[in-house]
């Protein structure tokens, strides 16, 4: 790519406000920040470089302009070695950490960034006595000691940041490196295109930079396509740079128009890189026929994310603008919270991807061009990882406001769902108004859940659980007088499965969630079956024993469940998203509630029993052991 001209007009208008002499030093930095990244061409004329063409008209003396840049830039951040060496006789033999890194860098004060690595003890000895600086750790102990966390690696903004000096990786984990060395060229990369929506042009640093980031972004696309989880990352990034560019910066191109342009301009970048596995084929076209409806669900985790960042954005650094409907700020506040909590536990290396991502974009946005870039990407850095740790600190009634939250309304009508087909065994035939409007309006909230949640092998994932969970409740609490307890178990799955029919079915061939789940996750049912047949094995009797004051003859069997439970328990939280444990807890919960021997006791009140009993049971669990799944 290359720069465009100045006209005549642009040039006299950049006279008006430029040095009456060529700047240099000190000086020169101090301007060129102040006027920040509008091209060489204008940075020349307003810093003094100013030559004649052959005709006698100013022009831009750009080379001269960058050679005295780089000079000074030599000046400032290359000190010689005696330098060095004088910095280094007082400087710490160990470097500081947490909130005594901050204390000395604030006792540093202004100093420059070569004099404050080795004021805090970064730095070490070659074998020819000369000293190294360790600018990567003291910038990820310096994020560390902010409380800036992704989770894995070093400093996130230190490869692609002004003056950063790359990103060293703890761990050998080449995978996760592809996946945030992705990210972080994706806000470099479309930054291009961010500037020329706004008949704007990159300065020569600009399209270094730009070049860099395609190198990075093709090679690193290249290793991701190549795998699943690869694969969706990719395609979630495309979705949070087009969402997040569009909205955090001002342009005149309506909404839906810089999408396209931003989808497409993607959709040639990886054509370029080859494509996805050899269909010569971009992620968006095909990311749906591996996973259902993949395209709805992350591409709405990324509109909110990027609706939520751009709108933190504005409150953090434009004084001018703030969020017009606060109210739907808030609802969409919590729902990400959840979803972006959820593709932590179930798909990190994406949501790593995601988060270096959208921090990035942000930070390399032309809205961003008034502030450090450094700074805004640890600030988005920071707000991702934070709206991450909010999702599981969530209270359960929070998650009504997402897709994946269905599974909270779902759990808790499932119990209800089965009670009219409970009853029915005990003779009952007639049923009031109230009975039958309370019937319908219950399954309605149901169905209308359960249709979204079809859309996701997540969301079938809780069908499915929720299904062996009100199934087994209500078949070991049935009489005997209808079967054994495995016929009653049968005979309520049965009528389950009836009505996921009855609403479609998991997908275009009308199966249901029990026969789909175990394609899905590789013959799950025996362990989900054992889970929920034991957890309402040992809910029924505490419900006895606490309710109907009977007490329970198999003491030494009830223990031994108990105890398994609770390893289970704690292992489904761990190592699953959060929602499946919620799924199972209010599935069960409301099964009780709904059953006919509940009818004589408040119903608030079981529910509430339930939920807490169902805690209780999961924190028996040592904490200082490791739960694993058995069956």
């Amino acid at each position: 790519m290359t720069v465009a001209p100045l006209t005549s007009d642009q040039i006299s208008k950049l006279l008006e406000i430029a040095s009456d002499h060529r700047l240099q030093g000190q000086e020169l930095i101090d301007r060129v920040t102040q006027i920040g990244d509008v091209g060489a061409p204008a940075m020349s004329v307003v810093c003094g470089y100013v030559t004649n063409d052959a005709e006698g008209n100013p022009v831009p003396d750009v080379e001269d302009f960058t050679t005295a840049l780089h000079a000074t830039k030599d000046l400032f951040d290359n000190p010689s070695e005696e330098e060095l060496r004088a910095w280094a006789e007082n400087a710490p033999t160990v470097p500081y950490k947490g909130n005594e890194l901050l204390e000395r860098c604030k006792a540093l004060g202004d100093v420059s960034k070569a004099e404050l690595a080795i004021g805090t003890g970064y730095f070490s000895y070659r074998e020819d006595g000369t000293i190294r600086l360790h600018f990567t750790e003291m910038y990820e102990n310096l994020l560390s000691a902010k409380g800036i966390d992704l989770g894995q690696g070093e400093d996130p903004t230190a490869s692609l940041v002004p003056e950063g000096e790359g990103v060293i990786y703890a761990n050998d984990d080449s995978f996760l490196k592809a996946c945030i060395d992705f990210g972080q060229a994706c806000g470099v990369m479309m930054r291009k295109i961010s500037v020329e929506m706004t008949d704007q042009y990159l300065s020569e640093n600009g399209i270094a930079n730009h070049q860099k980031a395609v190198e990075i972004w093709s090679s690193n696309y290249k290793q991701l396509q190549t795998s699943d989880v690869g694969l969706r990352l990719i395609y979630i990034n495309r979705m949070i740079t087009s969402f997040l560019t569009t909205m955090i910066q001002k342009h005149d191109l309506e909404y839906i128009d810089c999408i396209t342009v931003l989808n497409r301009t993607w959709d040639e970048y990886e054509l370029n890189a080859g494509g996805v596995r050899g269909t010569g084929k971009c992620s968006a076209d095909i990311v749906d026929s591996i996973w259902d409806q993949t395209t709805e669900s992350y591409g709405g985790l990324a509109k909110v994310l990027a609706f939520i960042i751009s709108g933190e954005y504005s409150w953090n650094f434009d004084n001018d603008k703030g969020i017009r409907d606060i109210d739907h700020y808030y609802d969409k506040y919590k729902e990400l919270c959840f979803m972006l909590n959820a593709l932590n536990k179930e798909d990190n290396y994406v949501y790593m991807g995601l988060a270096y991502a959208t921090a990035c974009t942000a930070g390399w946005n032309i809205a961003a061009d008034n502030q450090e870039t450094e700074d805004v990407i640890k600030w988005a850095a920071s707000k991702v990882d934070e709206l991450c740790k909010a999702g599981e600190d969530a209270a359960p009634d929070e998650y009504d406001n997402t897709l994946e939250d269905d599974c909270l309304q779902f759990a808790v009508t499932s119990g209800y769902l089965l009670r009219r087909h409970s009853v029915e065994k005990y003779g009952v035939t007639e049923f009031s108004d109230s009975d039958n409007d309370a019937k319908e309006r219950t399954e309605k909230k149901w169905a209308a859940s359960y249709k979204r949640l079809t859309k996701t092998s997540f969301g079938i994932y809780n069908i499915a659980q929720a299904r062996d969970t009100v199934c087994q409740y209500y078949g070991l609490s049935g009489s005997t007088d209808h079967g054994t307890w495995e016929e009653r178990v049968d005979d309520f799955k049965a009528h389950w499965d009836t009505i996921e029919k009855r609403y479609g079915g998991i997908n275009k061939n009308g199966e249901t969630s029990a026969v789909v789940a175990d394609e899905l996750l590789a013959d799950t049912s025996k362990y989900n079956d054992r889970i929920c047949y034991t957890l309402a094995n040992v809910i029924r009797t505490d419900f006895s024993n606490h309710y109907l004051k009977r007490d329970w003859p198999l003491v030494e069997q009830y223990h031994k469940d108990v105890e398994y439970i609770s390893e289970q328990l704690v292992f489904v939280q761990n190592n699953n998203v959060r929602c499946l444990y919620v799924t199972i807890t209010y599935a069960l919960a409301s099964a009780v509630t709904a059953h006919p021997l509940g009818d004589n006791f408040d119903k608030d009140q079981v529910m509430k029993w339930v939920v807490e009993r169902i805690s209780e049971i999961k924190d028996l669990f040592p904490s200082d052991k490791k739960a694993e799944g058995r069956w």
